[in-house]
């Protein structure tokens, strides 16, 4: 199965009371890509 995801806007982030990544990550995801998760 082959999926991509949107990740969260760095703008975004502080809507949910989070911390803003520390590092860069492209705008779609791809399986074996480094991007911000919220569980």
């Amino acid at each position: 199965m082959c999926a991509n995801y949107e990740p969260i806007n760095k703008d975004r982030v502080h809507l949910l009371d989070l911390l803003e990544p520390t590092f860069d990550y492209k705008a779609d995801i791809y399986p074996g890509y480094d991007c911000p998760l919220i569980f």
